[in-house]
């Protein structure tokens, strides 16, 4: 397989998952049970169960269209076991391992001999999807409470993804979560990525950091983090890469 044909595969592999995310974010704002809770850690847990199916049925199978069908499967049963909760009145005390032992038991495929690997990616392209999913995590910022997350420009998470082959490192990662040090609107925040996917486009063929420097760069700027909130969005993003 060529690097067009694995970087292809890539693409697939991040916009079947991201539009699924979407799909969950929109199931979990609709539904009482999981945004009736005090904060995001229920929405977070169903998203960290579903993205471990698809990983798991993608590197078993190789089959994208499994995978992703598997993670529909997962939030459908995670609502189903957050009603059984409710009706025995347990929900206040939600035991997380039970919860996703439930889960990866009713959506994860049982392989056998049979129907192991039917499609076999290559290596290339199943080390890059835990980071992709590790990306996605970090840009839906699911710990803040004041965003409507089905409101983030999901079209811009799908393209600051698709650069991530290009990089071998956790720069963006870093970057994202630095930025998130500033409190921000969805405007300002679909504003914010807009900016990230910019800066790490124009930086993708002659990198500007390791990782070592970027790091020792992001603790010098620590001390002067409060000054630079006040710029606008724009401003706070060439200030972060500069």
């Amino acid at each position: 397989m060529n690097k067009k044909e694995i970087v292809n595969i890539i693409k697939k592999c991040s916009c079947k998952y991201i539009d699924e995310i979407v799909k969950y974010i929109d199931f979990a704002s609709k539904s009482k049970l999981i945004m009736n809770k005090r904060n995001r850690k229920i929405t977070h847990l169903g998203y960290r169960i579903i993205t471990h199916i698809f990983q798991t049925n993608l590197i078993h199978t190789g089959d994208i269209d499994i995978a992703t069908c598997s993670m529909q499967k997962g939030y459908l049963y995670y609502l189903e076991y957050l009603e059984q909760m409710e009706i025995t009145n347990t929900n206040k005390d939600i035991n997380h391992q039970s919860t996703t032992l439930f889960i990866y038991d009713k959506s994860i495929i049982k392989y056998t001999e049979e129907n192991r690997l039917l499609n076999k990616l290559d290596d290339k392209v199943l080390s890059t999807i835990p980071r992709i999913t590790k990306l996605t995590e970090t840009i839906l910022w699911l710990d803040n409470n004041t965003i409507q997350h089905i409101d983030i420009n999901f079209n811009i998470v799908k393209s600051i993804c698709e650069i991530l082959h290009n990089y071998d490192d956790n720069i963006i990662n870093s970057y994202i979560e630095f930025g998130q040090k500033r409190n921000m609107n969805i405007e300002e925040y679909n504003e914010f990525l807009s900016q990230v996917l910019k800066i790490f486009r124009e930086n993708a063929k002659q990198k500007t950091y390791s990782q070592s420097d970027w790091e020792e760069q992001m603790l010098k700027k620590i001390p002067y983090i409060e000054d630079a909130k006040n710029q606008t969005v724009s401003k706070w993003c060439k200030w972060i890469w500069l």
